[in-house]
Order: C-alpha cells, then structure tokens, then sequence
C-alpha cells in the first residue's frame, strides 16, 4: 500500500472529504488530492500534522509499519514466549519432583531415618523408612513392608491401611492377619468388620467364626476334614 493509498483510507474512515480535509489543516484540496494519487508528497511538517489528526505515528503513514506497535508486538511475543518457558519448566519439575533423606547414623549399615519420595519408583529402606515402596522396622508407604507398617497396601507384623495384611494385627479396609484382624472386611482369628470371618471369633455385621456376634451369623465348624465348612445358624 503506497503512501497515496494510506492517506484515503484513514481520511474515509474518518467520513470526510478532501476538502474538509484541507480546511482542517488549513490546506489546499489540490495538495490532498495529489498526495493521495502519489503525485506529489507532504514535508516532514505536513507529515507531523497529519499524524497528528488521524492519531497515527509518521512511521504508518510513511511505511506503513508502526514502530510502536511493533515493539509492542515483540515484547508481547517475548512475554509470551517467556511465560510458556516457565510453565513448561514448572511442569517438568513437577514431573521431575523427587526427595530423599538419609540420616547419617545407621544400625549395621541401615540408616536410622531413610525418606525416599518421589513421582516414580522410589524405594526407602531405614530403621523408619518412608517412600513410595517402603522396608523397615516402622515402614510408612504407598507399598510398606514393616514391623509396623502403614500405607495403601501394608504388609507387617502390625498392619493398617487400605489393604492390610498383618501377623498378629491388621487394620484397615481389608484387613487380614493370623490373629487380630479390624476393618470394613476382616478375616482373622480374630475378627472384627463390617464383614468379620474369624476362625474362632467374630464381630460384625455379617460374622463368620466358631463363635459368631453379628446381625447376621454363620457358625464356622469341621466335619471329618480339615476344611472349614459353614453351618447356617
């Protein structure tokens, strides 16, 4: 688009003739007419005082570029590109995340305290022992092994959690152990649940056990075999 043709269209957008044009900025119309056909050009005052009027820089009307607007649109750019950056920093860190803490005493070789956390597979193994996978005398994880273990699926001497599995306790949603068992279903010796099946007591709504205490109750007993069979109290 050449300077002429810059000229007319922000003199229509403003909806005024050559002449009005002219009378605003105390003008001949023959030196607006001629401008706009490229027949001839404003000075640099003309120029200002155009700018001026239609509220643009003499750059647009002389280039057709803004320089402004230009630096604007870059720094915007950059902005933006900058703010992508950082957020796709800030995800990968987020994936990246990972902590770990080792103690520095230790028990034959084993750190007293092993924290080991993290988005992955991360396994502690301590006296105390938290992380993803966890193994130690108190084992605290997604997956613990322990003494006394807690998490989603714990397995240990003492067990609570989501899926417990304890020797001689178990606590949890699903709770078994070969003596103490307490949770929504629990199996045990003894047992305690919502659904209790103890191969000597039980407690619970539905109680399953030699010697039953529930709502609802099935006694546990033998006839000439070694598998335990249901009798319908």
């Amino acid at each position: 688009m050449t300077f002429g043709e810059r000229l007319y269209q922000l003199r229509k957008q403003k909806y005024i003739s050559q002449e009005e044009l002219a009378d605003t900025l105390n003008l001949s119309r023959q030196s607006i007419s001629k401008w706009e056909l490229d027949q001839t050009y404003p000075d640099i005052d003309n120029l200002v005082r155009l700018a001026e009027y239609f509220e643009v820089s003499v750059d647009y009307l002389v280039t057709g570029e803004d320089k402004e607007i230009a630096e604007q649109q870059d720094d915007e750019q950059s902005n933006q590109k900058n703010a992508n950056e950082q957020n796709s920093q800030t995800t990968n860190n987020i994936l990246a995340w990972h902590y770990e803490y080792k103690s520095k005493k230790t028990y034959k070789g084993i750190p007293l305290v092993h924290v080991n956390l993290g988005l992955g597979i991360y396994c502690a193994k301590g006296i105390i022992a938290i992380g993803n996978i966890a193994k130690g005398v108190i084992a605290i994880g997604g997956l613990s092994f322990g003494i006394v273990s807690l998490g989603a699926l714990a397995l240990g001497l003492l067990a609570f959690g989501g899926l417990a599995i304890g020797l001689l306790l178990a606590l949890g949603g699903y709770a078994m152990s070969t003596l103490v068992a307490a949770g929504g279903i629990a199996v045990g010796t003894y047992a305690i649940g919502g659904i209790a099946v103890g191969f000597y007591k039980a407690i619970g709504g539905i109680a399953v056990a030699k010697h039953p205490l529930g709502a609802l109750n099935f006694y546990l007993g033998c006839k000439n075999t070694y598998l335990p069979i249901l009798k319908i109290f």
